[in-house]
C-alpha cells in the first residue's frame, strides 16, 4: 500500500544554546576579573597606572553587531574603581580578527595619558557572546587619581544600540599595596 501526500511541510526552529546559568548568559556584561594600580609618579616608570579586565558580553540584543561597532569605533568603555581611578575610552583602532569571529584594537589614550589594547573573541560556538580583555598601560595621574582605591569597581560599555554594566562589589575587591593597587574577582 502507497500513500501519497501532498501538502505543505510548516516547522519551526529554535535554537537553544547550552548556556547553563551562567551570569552573562542572562546579562549583557559580566566581569570577572579587574585589576587597577595608581600611577606612582614619573621617576618609577615600572609603577605607571594599570588596568586590566576580563569578562563576557552577551551581544544578543543587538544581533551581534558588537564587532562591527568595534571596527566603526561606536564602543566606549568606562571603568570607576575607588574614589578617583576613571579611565573612559572610545575603543578604536580595531580590525577583524582573521581566524575567529572577533576584533583587537590598540591605541593610545589622548593626551599621552596612556595606551590601552582590547580584544572581543567569539566565546566557543555560541554566537553574539564575546569574552573581552582590556589591558591598558602607562596610564597617567589624571586618570588612576593619587587616592586610595578601594571597591566596588563598575564597567559599563554602551555601544550604538545598548548599554551593559556590571559592578564589582566591596566584598569581591581587595585593597592592596597600602590601597595602590585593587584586585577585583566574581564570586
Amino acid at each position: 500500500m502507497k500513500f501519497l501526500f501532498a501538502g505543505v511541510l510548516i516547522f519551526s526552529l529554535s535554537l537553544s544554546l547550552p548556556l547553563g546559568d551562567k551570569a552573562w548568559a542572562q546579562s549583557g556584561l559580566t566581569i570577572s576579573k579587574l585589576d587597577a594600580r595608581l600611577f606612582q609618579g614619573p621617576e618609577q616608570s615600572r609603577r605607571d597606572g594599570l588596568l586590566n579586565l576580563t569578562g563576557m558580553l552577551n551581544d544578543n540584543s543587538t544581533d551581534g553587531e558588537l564587532i562591527d561597532n568595534l571596527v566603526a569605533g561606536t564602543v566606549t568603555i568606562e571603568v570607576d574603581a575607588g574614589t578617583g581611578f576613571s579611565f573612559t575610552a572610545t575603543i578604536s583602532g580595531c580590525t577583524r580578527l582573521a581566524s575567529h569571529p572577533g576584533a583587537r584594537c590598540r591605541a593610545d589614550l589622548p593626551g599621552d595619558a596612556g595606551r590601552y589594547k582590547f580584544q572581543a573573541r567569539r566565546y566557543r560556538n555560541t554566537p553574539n557572546v564575546f569574552r573581552i580583555d582590556l589591558r591598558a598601560r602607562r596610564l597617567d595621574g589624571s586618570i588612576t587619581g593619587s587616592d586610595s582605591l578601594a571597591g566596588p569597581a563598575t564597567v559599563t560599555i554602551t555601544q550604538t544600540n545598548a548599554t551593559r554594566d556590571d559592578t564589582l562589589s566591596v566584598a569581591e575587591c581587595t585593597a592592596q599595596r597600602s590601597g595602590g593597587f585593587l584586585r577585583c574577582r566574581a564570586d
